[in-house]
């Protein structure tokens, strides 16, 4: 048997459809109940009848608090099934209704316009409960869900702008499609770090929270990329190894990321600076998953060559010709493959 989509803390959907159906939640005239995913879904009435008779949309696309606004805003029980609204008698179902009050003239109106609408439906006695994805006859597809998406959000910009900036560079960004997106995860603050998942509650010990580099600290995004005292050393050494000079001190991974982008449109032909901040990242991701997972010890993780090393697979495979300077060369010094 089917059961009914649920996206809270506790189910055991994985976290990254959970963030997916998150997208867009409160954005639709200030309701934190909108879900791109379950209006983009009608309910198929089988013999189990365990959609909920005013907000589930299994009568056409739309939920029948919103056709019937007045009724729903009498009745008492609001989250009642479709089974509480009728019995099945031999093989049909026989609907039943609300007792309204009869000072409710305009819900006993609406109430005769419902009876009218529901005595031809008929649910199915020989199948279960099911759904329908309704935006595309053929079914479900990415790109219907992204429609879906994009008309659920607001129609002005969701995001400020120093994200919008931020999504513009990192989509021209030369980089493996795996990349991007954990690209993607590091500007909405997606990735599991310590403290993320002790929000979704699935750490739940407040004294397991601390970097797994450093061991000083809570584990955040601009912690474990930017602050920890590992990953900064990683840093000074891109500095060095690219001949420039840091500036202030950047207390965020978003402008440690502007910061480096500006300082290589300022230096070098090619737009290079989330290039080198999202391998980096990458590297220290690498480097702080072995640590939780295969016990490695932070000391014996030569981190910077490994940059390097995947920095110069990813520039050759994405800039072929750019430079005919050896691999030896671009360890020593990668400026003459940009400038």
């Amino acid at each position: 048997m089917l059961s009914p989509p649920t996206f809270s803390s506790r189910s055991k959907v994985s976290l990254w459809w959970r963030d997916l159906c998150s997208i867009g939640v409160g954005s639709v005239s200030s309701s934190t109940s909108f879900s791109w995913f379950k209006s983009s879904i009608s309910c198929k009435l089988g013999s189990d009848l365990w959609f909920e008779f005013w907000n589930d949309s299994w009568l056409g696309n739309t939920p029948l608090r919103d056709v019937c606004p007045v009724i729903f805003g009498a009745i008492e029980d609001s989250s009642a099934k479709v089974t509480d609204h009728g019995i099945w008698q031999d093989d049909s179902w026989i609907w039943s209704f609300p007792p309204i009050h009869s000072s409710n003239g305009a819900a006993i109106a609406q109430l005769s316009s419902l009876i009218n609408l529901l005595l031809p439906v008929q649910p199915s006695l020989s199948a279960l409960d099911g759904y329908v994805w309704w935006r595309n006859p053929s079914g479900f597809s990415v790109s219907n869900a992204y429609d879906a998406i994009l008309l659920g959000l607001p129609s002005s910009p969701p995001l400020n702008n120093t994200s919008m900036v931020m999504f513009e560079c990192l989509w021209k960004t030369k980089v493996p499609s795996s990349i991007l997106f954990f690209g993607w995860r590091i500007i909405w603050n997606r990735l599991l770090t310590k403290t993320n998942l002790f929000k979704r509650r699935v750490l739940l010990d407040i004294n397991m929270l601390f970097c797994p580099l450093c061991r000083g600290v809570d584990e955040d995004l601009d912690h474990i990329f930017l602050l920890c005292p590992v990953s900064r050393i990683w840093w000074l050494k891109l500095y060095q190894w690219l001949r420039i000079i840091d500036g202030d001190e950047k207390i965020s991974l978003i402008d440690q990321f502007c910061w480096m982008e500006d300082i290589c449109k300022n230096n070098f032909s090619f737009d290079l600076g989330w290039f080198f901040c999202l391998t980096l990242c990458w590297i220290i991701w690498k480097c702080r998953n072995d640590v939780i997972f295969n016990n490695l010890v932070v000391s014996h993780f030569d981190g910077f060559n490994l940059f390097k090393s995947l920095a110069w697979d990813w520039f050759n495979a994405f800039h072929k010709g750019s430079c005919n300077l050896s691999r030896d060369d671009w360890f020593f010094d990668p400026r003459p493959f940009f400038t």
